[in-house]
This record gives C-alpha cells, structure tokens and sequence, in this order.
C-alpha cells in the first residue's frame, strides 16, 4: 500500500490541486 497512485486516491481533489498549500491545511480545512 506504499504505491503512490494509491496515496494520490486517499487525497481528495482540493488537496490534489492546490500544490502550493501543504497538505496538512488542506486536510485541517476539510
């Protein structure tokens, strides 16, 4: 379960596109 395409379907969208805030906000956001 370390592949990447598994992680990047974990993450939701709003993650995904903004690059340039961490995931760790985007997380705290949703």
């Amino acid at each position: 379960t370390t592949n990447p395409k598994i992680t990047e379907k974990r993450k939701t969208p709003v993650d995904v596109i903004p690059l340039n805030q961490p995931i760790n906000v985007s997380a705290n956001k949703i």
